[in-house]
């Protein structure tokens, strides 16, 4: 206590910054009583000096435990926001992952039901190749497409009836979906169907009252060459839309296509026009917009690295061609439901996750990223457009 300092002080002070002002007070209490009891017994000259240093022992006591409450307290805080945020983040995460699954089963209930989307082109054309017979082509194809159109609940009966040499209706379907009335073939509805050439939808007009069908439509290709029919006996009442009807004439087209191509050779620009004009419109009969993306890749070394990954970021309900030059690759990428939002936020988790794979991003690897959109509205004069400019090329085909 005589010291210019009076280290002593330190002991209540240390108490409290280690535990709590309360303690550091009783601290405080048990030195005063030795303290004072020490002054009045040997030197009483020092009251005053020790009562000076108790007092504002006391006063150091309780700023610092009120400073260190404060951090206490604000160190609480924060921790609680870390945790706050972390939980957040946690479920942002989860909710993230949720919508991306939400997303994809949406995607694909809109515009694909299993397989018959998604992979019935492709499922058709593997089907009907140049070295099988006539009639052989069009039996595989024609059961490819019923086993398709089975897939669909709203189909619930139809029958598939070719035509013979002569331009008429064969009596025996081909095959059949359901349960179909007997002598089907002389329905009146087929008869305008033969004549037109066009999908007919069941009106109450006199000439079809007698009709046993709710539509026909026509397997007709771009020469106008009539392959067949599809007789369409019973719909769901929910099915019995012209979105689904649609479908139907645009996968009956395609199939009359694929049979008039695999008669004779047909340039590659042609098939790829029709894969894509086709998977264009069919996928517009369900959604109201898509996007399609053209991505031009240099012929190299990595080229085929660049492939797989593009390939691997594709969803199940989209579809990817790859087109083949002397100089780049070029894939053309299918993302129904896509308007430019989508496809901007789209490519930039894209390049972000390219440029963790390779190093680098799309300008530094020379690779061009074009999207394309299309609405119902206007498709086929930008659709012609867009096929014009992608028509150059020596070797084109469908990844999946």
């Amino acid at each position: 206590m005589q010291t210019a300092f009076p280290w002593i002080i330190l002991i209540p002070i240390l108490t409290t910054s280690r535990y709590a002002t309360w303690y550091g007070i009783a601290s405080l209490a048990v030195l005063s009583l030795f303290c004072l009891s020490y002054v009045f017994l040997y030197q009483p000259t020092l009251l005053s000096d020790a009562l000076e240093i108790l007092a504002g022992t006391l006063l150091l006591i309780l700023l610092v435990g009120e400073m260190i409450q404060r951090w206490k307290q604000r160190s609480e805080q924060q921790t609680k926001q870390l945790l706050e945020t972390q939980k957040s983040a946690v479920h942002s995460k989860q909710a993230l992952q949720l919508l991306h699954i939400s997303y994809s089963q949406l995607e694909e209930a809109l515009v694909t039901t299993t397989q018959s989307l998604t992979g019935s082109l492709r499922l058709i054309e593997l089907t009907c190749t140049q070295d099988q017979t006539k009639a052989e082509r069009l039996e595989g194809v024609i059961y490819k497409l019923r086993d398709i159109l089975q897939q669909y609940e709203w189909l619930e009966s139809a029958a598939f009836y070719p035509m013979n040499n002569k331009g008429g209706i064969v009596p025996k379907a081909l095959t059949h979906i359901g349960a179909v009335p007997m002598n089907l073939h002389q329905d009146p509805l087929l008869k305008v169907v033969i004549r037109s050439k066009k999908a007919i939808q069941i009106n109450r007009s006199p000439l079809l009252k007698d009709s046993q069908l709710q539509a026909g439509i026509p397997l007709v290709d771009n020469h106008q060459r009539l392959w067949g029919v599809l007789a369409v006996v019973r719909m769901t009442p929910s099915g019995f839309r012209h979105q689904n009807l649609n479908l139907l004439v645009l996968l009956c087209n395609y199939v009359a296509n694929r049979l008039s191509n695999s008669q004779h050779s047909i340039s590659q620009p042609k098939i790829l026009t029709l894969e894509i004009s086709t998977a264009v419109n069919i996928v517009l009969n369900t959604v109201t917009s898509l996007t399609l993306v053209s991505i031009s890749l240099p012929n190299s070394t990595t080229d085929k690295d660049y492939q797989t990954f593009f390939s691997s970021k594709i969803r199940g309900a989209n579809r990817i061609w790859t087109l083949k030059k002397l100089t780049e690759t070029t894939l053309i990428i299918l993302l129904p439901l896509f308007n430019k939002n989508n496809t901007q936020q789209w490519r930039r988790n894209l390049e972000n996750t390219f440029i963790k794979q390779f190093g680098h991003n799309f300008n530094e690897a020379s690779i061009l990223l074009n999207p394309h959109h299309f609405e119902k509205e206007d498709l086929k004069l930008e659709l012609k457009q867009y096929l014009d400019r992608i028509s150059e090329f020596d070797h084109a085909h469908l990844i999946y």
